[in-house]
């Protein structure tokens, strides 16, 4: 029998894993929301990722939301000590600054 269930974006990132294209979509859903200075592109995240990394972390911050990057993996976040996924991350993050943006431009 073939399957022929679609994946939804979400479900796709959970198989397929992170990296550094997530930390650089990060930056930019971040930057867009005004809770970092500067995106990141995934070259430059991929070359400079113990700062540029750090710098996601701290725009996650900001709003109260533990990321913890990954270099090679799926980034995890956390929100008031309970496990989240990355869209509900970026629900939060546009609930807490009053900012909407497509979602499918970072997922």
């Amino acid at each position: 029998m073939k399957n022929t269930r679609e994946l939804s974006t979400i479900e796709l990132d959970e198989v397929s894993g992170g990296n550094c294209g997530h930390t650089a979509y990060d930056s930019m859903f971040l930057k867009e929301l005004g809770l970092m200075n500067e995106s990141y592109s995934t070259f430059t995240v991929a070359f400079d990722w113990i700062d540029s990394s750090a710098a996601v972390d701290d725009g996650w911050a900001r709003i109260g939301i533990i990321c913890c990057t990954h270099y090679g993996g799926l980034n995890e976040y956390f929100y008031n000590g309970k496990s989240i996924n990355r869209k509900e991350a970026y629900e939060i993050a546009m609930e807490k600054t009053g900012i909407r943006v497509d979602l499918d431009n970072y997922m």
